[in-house]
């Protein structure tokens, strides 16, 4: 299994859509926390959900177990942190 990621934001929908559509990829899962705000645009749940499916022929797939806390988005994004510095500390034994 390969995975890859796809931002959309400064893409058009075309742009967005083409990659996938040329990237052989069967399904899309989203791990955003807030898929179906307005800020998401064309890439809301069901849009996304429908585009894929009617432009692409691509599976949509929302999965939440796989998307970042609130506390290490909230670091990353509005904090302009990095993941590396967000991440929980272990301890090694």
């Amino acid at each position: 299994m390969e995975i890859c990621s796809a931002g959309f934001t400064h893409k058009s929908a075309s742009e967005f859509f083409e990659t996938l559509k040329t990237s052989g990829i069967q399904r899309l899962v989203d791990v955003r926390l807030s898929n179906a705000s307005q800020l998401a645009g064309f890439t809301k749940q069901d849009d996304l959900a429908y585009f894929l499916r009617a432009i692409c022929g691509i599976a949509y797939e929302h999965e939440l177990l796989l998307a970042p806390s609130e506390e290490l988005f909230r670091a990353f994004g509005k904090e302009h942190g990095s993941w590396e510095h967000s991440l929980p500390r272990t301890s090694s034994c």
